[in-house]
C-alpha cells in the first residue's frame, strides 16, 4: 500500500493525498466518482447558516433539483452560488434524520459484510451501503448528517 495516492485524468493531476483523504475528501467530482460510489449532488445556496458557536457562512442551506427539502451542508459559499457536494454511500441512512429525501430501490448486491443498495431519485442514481439485514424496498426515505457532506471544488 501507499501513503500517498495520485489521481490523474487526461495527463493532469486531480489530487495527491493519503488514501483516507482521497476517499473521504475528494478534491473534484472526477475524483469523487473515480474513488468508490460517491453520491454527488449539485445545488444552489439559498441561505447562509451558522449553528452553535459557528459564524454565519460556515454552513449553508442548498436547494437541489428534484428534492423538496433543502440540504444543510458545511460550506462558506454565498447565496446564489452553485455548489457540488458528495456523500459516501455508507453515510446515508434509511429512515430519515437530517437532510432527507425520497428514493426508489432499484436493486442490491450482497458483498459479505455489507450490502450495496442501488436507488434512484429524480432520474439520478444513488448508492447506499448498509449492514442492516432488513433491506429497504420500494420508496424509502434517506437522510444524512450535514457533517458527512463534502463540498467539491470544480
Amino acid at each position: 500500500m501507499s501513503d500517498r495516492v495520485a489521481v490523474v485524468r487526461a495527463r493532469r493531476i486531480e489530487q495527491v493525498v493519503g488514501p483516507r483523504k482521497v476517499y473521504r475528501h475528494p478534491a473534484t467530482r472526477f475524483v469523487a466518482e473515480f474513488i468508490g460510489d460517491d453520491n454527488v449532488f449539485e445545488g444552489r445556496v439559498t441561505n447562509e447558516l451558522g449553528s452553535g458557536g459557528e459564524t454565519k457562512g460556515s454552513a449553508a442551506s442548498v436547494a437541489v433539483d428534484g428534492i423538496e427539502e433543502r440540504f444543510e451542508i458545511p460550506t462558506t459559499a454565498t447565496i446564489g452560488t452553485t455548489v457540488t457536494f458528495c456523500v459516501r454511500p455508507g453515510r446515508l441512512r434509511v429512515g430519515g434524520g437530517e437532510n432527507r429525501f425520497q428514493a426508489r430501490v432499484e436493486g442490491s448486491e450482497f458483498l459479505g459484510d455489507v450490502t450495496r443498495v442501488r436507488l434512484e431519485y429524480d432520474g439520478r442514481p444513488i448508492v447506499l451501503r448498509t449492514t442492516d439485514r432488513d433491506l429497504p424496498t420500494g420508496e424509502v426515505e434517506l437522510g444524512f448528517d450535514p457533517t458527512n457532506a463534502h463540498v467539491i471544488d470544480e
